[in-house]
């Protein structure tokens, strides 16, 4: 499949025709040079926002990269703003309008338009929490543009330098500082050769050889001092460094003799290019010295690319000045040039060093950490080429600077990382930074999780078969695994939206439902085991939260269990949870007296007969008498459902016969559903008793389970014997391929006898099989049963 980004350049054509239309929720067919079955745009699309294991984006925030407050196992736990850039041009800022936002189950597209140039940007988060972010820039203007992308992240304030190259400037090469000044400033202490400051190394020396580095100084002072004889200007070759971005460092000393507080500046510094052009920074005033404050904040695009920070030498204590300066985009540095001024003071530069990122792909990060439930959280924040800078208020960033000719484009990958310990951290971060193949792996990985563990499904109507994509897909976002003692099991939050990302006693019910119908058992298992470990003895089910446990709640949990029991019809695991449900039942209802309220009787009564009926199945008569005797007159509505109306409507279709106007409101919601995100123009679904336009991002919505028992028709079961009973029968063909059952595999199709063969081998009419084999083939659909074989 070709990469994303090599269909960028056409993607960005339609941009500025679709800018200021209206964009609606739609689900739909993702195209064929695009990776995923499905995509979805609109608030659809920006609500499904990218997951990974543990660190989640719910809703990001209309920026470049992943703004917002993210969660970290929830979002008590998430970041804020953890990796943000931003784009600017002659040092203004760049406005970009977004005009587009596109969804897919593993990533997110946002196309932006701003002047002279159009950009698509992927976001993703893989398996193990890595935000990643690839821009794909195109220039529209007449002429070059030059571009300067800031990185930065709330999450990482300090700056790691781990293999960046270092050049010192040949300082000897100059006028050497008198010794007469050299006592007269008491600068260095003899001993000292060198400082290193905030990751930079500077070297210097007495100067007591022709080749070492010196100090060097201009001309300053009161006739008679020592300064009179040094020259007004400068002039230093830069270092021979590969044509790339590079910081220049300059340390100076300061203040220097004879300096004022105030009044104009001593000098300038120029830096000179190899396309013949220059760029000159003012001297600082000593207070803008003491403050670090930043030079050339009202020229142009300086304010961003340079800036002062006041120190103190090793040794003696003196004050010294660090400018640290980033070029404009596309150009470099061949000589460094100081100049004298107007002022009484004059500057002595003690080092200077070109900090140049090696082709090795090691670049500076920003790093950060935090605390997760008390255990350390290390976070590293890198970009493709970029290089450590500050902004106009001294806040570290990194930059990169970008030149595209007219027509040209460009691509920029930036990444956050997490893990447990700090260099790790950081070379993880350097490595993807540099790894075109981890968008490729990252899809791979949970196309792979959903070839493994979802059933296939495939029908005639192509509503129906994008919304079992995105419901399952819901499934995928939602689970959690945070190797903690009560999430240790796959656990599913109700969703990713703020107040949903725990797990809560009445939606697990819902969850559950559709958990059932994964391969792999272990997921709705889990759900039910983590909550049960949670439990203290004697005391209710509490909803769960990373290091924390949620209020107490009315629930179905017990039902929804015996629904996982019918369809894995595993012994083990209702013997497992069934004593925690039971314990949960008895810490809720006083059984000395019956409730006062009616209601509230119904619901004993209800629970009581679900717990008995688990029970009896797992040979405990006795302890079944107990919770019998709670029970009331039998409610046909029982076990309580969690959407009792649909449970009301399948009953109703399934009750002597089928009721054909109980059959009508089924599939009317059913389609409804499946529909609630889409434009498609067309003839509205006939009117349901549920509300679709409320189908949300959430787990439990219900519609797998629903699609499941009402179009295959399969009517899970406690015994040997596989029942199906389709209640839609609108469809023209479907086919369910490895449906969990009973501990085999179920395949169900129908293909109305046409004369046209759908489903490639399998003949037309209704058919089953179980682990390949087959079952029974019937000319409609009808209600079939079978026996169950011996399990493999």
């Amino acid at each position: 499949m070709r990469s994303l980004l090599r269909t960028v350049p056409g993607c960005l054509c339609a941009i500025a025709a679709q800018a200021g239309q209206e964009v609606r929720p739609e689900l739909v067919r993702a195209p064929a040079d695009e990776p995923g079955p499905l995509h979805w745009t609109g608030e659809l699309a920006e609500s499904l926002a990218p997951t990974g294991r543990r660190l989640f984006a719910g809703r990001l925030e209309p920026v470049l990269g992943f703004g917002g407050a993210l969660g970290y196992g929830d979002r008590a736990h998430g970041p804020r703003d953890p990796m943000l850039l931003e784009l600017r041009v002659d040092g203004q800022r760049l406005e970009l309008e977004r005009t587009r936002v596109e969804g897919f189950p593993t990533h997110q597209l946002v196309h932006w338009t701003g002047p002279g140039l159009e950009l698509l940007e992927r976001k993703y988060v893989t398996e193990d929490d890595e935000l990643v972010d690839e821009l794909e820039l195109v220039s529209t203007a007449q002429g070059p543009l030059d571009l300067e992308l800031s990185l930065w992240g709330a999450q990482t304030p300090g700056i790691a330098r781990l293999g960046s190259e270092l050049w010192p400037f040949a300082l000897a090469e100059t006028a050497n500082l008198p010794p007469s000044l050299e006592r007269e400033l008491g600068l260095v202490a003899p001993e000292a050769g060198g400082m290193t400051y905030d990751g930079v190394r500077f070297t210097f020396a007495r100067g007591a050889s022709a080749d070492a580095p010196a100090f060097v100084a201009l001309r300053g002072g009161a006739p008679g001092q020592a300064g009179r004889d040094l020259p007004l200007e400068l002039s230093l070759e830069a270092p021979e460094v590969a044509p790339a971005i590079a910081t220049y460092h300059l340390l100076v000393a300061a203040p220097a003799p004879g300096g004022r507080l105030e009044g104009e500046t001593a000098a300038l510094v120029r830096f000179h290019f190899a396309d013949g052009t220059s760029e000159t920074l003012p001297w600082p005033s000593i207070g803008a010295r003491l403050a670090g404050g930043t030079a050339g904040a009202a020229q142009g695009g300086l304010a961003a690319r340079s800036w002062w920070h006041l120190l103190l030498l090793p040794g003696s204590g003196e004050p010294a000045l660090r400018l640290s300066y980033v070029p404009p985009p596309g150009r470099f540095v061949r000589r460094l040039q100081l100049e004298k001024g107007e002022g009484t003071a004059f500057p002595v530069l003690l080092a200077a060093t070109a900090e140049v990122p090696p082709p090795s792909g090691r670049p500076p990060a920003h790093v950060g950490r935090t605390e997760f439930l008390g255990v350390g959280v290390h976070w590293a924040l890198a970009g493709q080429d970029f290089v450590p800078t500050r902004d106009a208020r001294g806040r570290r960033r990194l930059l990169r600077a970008l030149h595209l000719e007219p027509g040209a484009s460009a691509r920029v990958r930036a990444v956050l990382v997490t893990g447990p310990r700090p260099a790790m951290t950081v070379l993880r971060a350097l490595d993807r930074v540099g790894d075109d193949g981890t968008f490729e792996r990252h899809r791979a990985a949970q196309a792979d999780w959903v070839e493994r563990e979802v059933p296939g499904f495939r029908c005639s109507d192509a509503d129906l078969e994008l919304a079992w994509e995105l419901h399952w897909h819901l499934v995928r976002r939602s689970m959690m695994r945070l190797d903690l003692p009560e999430f240790s099991l796959p656990v599913f939050y109700l969703g990713l939206e703020e107040g949903q990302d725990s797990i809560g006693l009445a939606s697990t019910g819902r969850a559950l439902a559709q958990l059932r119908w994964l391969r792999d058992l272990r997921f709705a298992q889990g759900q039910l085991r983590a909550l049960c470990k949670a439990q203290r003895p004697g005391q209710r089910l509490t909803g769960l939260g990373p290091g924390r446990r949620e209020g107490v709640e009315p629930h179905g949990i017990a039902a929804a269990a015996l629904g996982v029991y019918e369809v894995t019809a595993s012994r083990p695991f209702l013997s497992e949870v069934w004593p925690s449900l039971v314990a949960d039942f008895d810490a809720t209802w006083d059984q000395a007296e019956p409730p006062r309220d009616p209601g509230q009787g119904a619901v004993r009564s209800g629970q009581a007969r679900v717990l008995a009926r688990g029970l009896g199945w797992l040979g405990l008569e006795e302890q079944a008498a107990r919770l019998v005797a709670l029970t009331g007159p039998e409610d046909p509505s029982d076990p309580m459902a969690p959407e009792e109306a649909l449970e009301d409507w399948i009953r109703a279709a399934r009750r002597d016969g089928g009721d054909p106007q109980a059959r009508a409101h089924l599939s009317a919601e059913l389609l409804a559903r499946a529909r609630a995100h889409r434009t498609a123009q067309g003839p509205a679904p006939p009117p349901a008793a549920g509300d679709p336009s409320q189908e949300g991002t959430a787990l439990d919505s219900g519609f797998v389970d629903l699609l499941v028992r009402s179009v295959a028709g399969v009517v899970p079961a406690h015994g040997d014997v596989l029942e199906l009973w389709p209640l839609v029968t609108e469809l023209e063909h479907f086919r369910f391929e490895g449906l969990p059952y009973h501990g085999h595999e179920l395949d169900v199709s129908w293909d109305r006898p046409d004369g046209v063969v759908v489903h490639g081998e399998e003949p037309e009419g209704f058919s089953a099989r179980l682990d390949g084999q087959l079952l029974f083939r019937r000319p409609s659909l009808e209600r079939v049963r079978v026996a169950l074989p011996a399990r493999r």
